[in-house]
């Protein structure tokens, strides 16, 4: 399927992307399916699509953000400003809080 991933168009494995919706919860980790490829919801399991994303992945993008540190200087993302990917992240986390653990809980 066509993907988007770094900038660039890639082809990948369904269970490798990450739907359109969940774009800025995984947008440095995982390649995002091109909207003209996105299969009907209803298909995601089936084609091994995880939406929303697990909340290892979501943590992983977190830290990709935060350790580059020109990044959040520099915001090149077209899809969303800064403000709208770390509300999305954090907005994410804190419906998932019970799920993390306490070491990740301290952390945050």
């Amino acid at each position: 399927v066509p993907a988007a991933e770094d900038g660039s168009l890639s082809l990948c494995r369904f269970r490798e992307t990450a739907a359109p919706k969940d774009r800025h919860l995984v947008f440095k980790v995982m390649p995002i399916i091109h909207s003209s490829a996105t299969p009907p919801q209803v298909m995601f399991s089936t084609l091994g699509i995880v939406s929303p994303p697990a909340i290892s992945v979501v943590l992983r993008q977190l830290r990709a953000l935060v350790e580059d540190e020109c990044l959040l200087d520099h915001w090149t993302y077209k899809h969303g400003t800064v403000e709208n990917v770390f509300s999305e992240i954090f907005s994410f986390l804190q419906d998932n809080y019970d799920d993390l653990s306490p070491r990740v809980q301290e952390g945050l």
